[in-house]
């Protein structure tokens, strides 16, 4: 498996589907990016979002709960749920994946995986947090790594 994509996977927080096509374009990342890069520094960036879990739709916790909002509405206004039928289903179509997008954070730490065969590094190690280049984005064992990560990549100071 190309740790890049891996890399970019996490960030992205989706599972891609596995295909020829996907190895092909894995195998040109890996060759473009570790041109500059190392796998142990990839791995230390996706340390800042492993755990992250993003869910969408029927699967978000917050989903049960707008049929009962849009139940209660109906019953205030008189309406049944036959009206604007047309209007709620464009409307579901578009906005509810999004809207109702869960992303939770399991606590986890980064490990290398079995076969890392790099001196950097022992295979299986776990894997500390670190920025590519710049200010390290640092935080603490209570605080979100990910946060950390975002206020890192969006500061001003940040030399992207």
């Amino acid at each position: 498996m190309n740790r890049a994509i891996v890399f970019l996977v996490l960030l992205a927080g989706t599972a891609p589907a596995w295909t020829e096509e996907a190895r092909v374009a894995a195998q040109q990342i890996d060759e473009l990016l570790f041109d500059q890069w190392t796998q142990i520094q990839f791995h230390q960036m996706a340390a800042y979002t492993y755990g992250v879990q993003t869910t969408f739709g029927i699967y978000s916790p917050t989903f049960n709960g707008m049929f009962a909002l849009q139940k209660k509405r109906r019953e205030q206004a008189g309406t049944s749920p036959n009206d604007e039928v047309h209007l709620r289903q464009a409307f579901n179509e578009m906005i509810v994946p999004i809207k109702h997008a869960y992303v939770s954070r399991n606590p986890a730490q980064l490990r290398l995986p079995h076969d890392y065969a790099y001196q950097d590094a022992e295979p299986k190690s776990v894997v500390k947090a670190a920025t590519l280049f710049g200010a390290p984005a640092e935080f603490s064992l209570k605080s979100n790594p990910l946060e950390s990560f975002a206020a890192w990549l969006t500061s001003p100071e940040n030399p992207r």
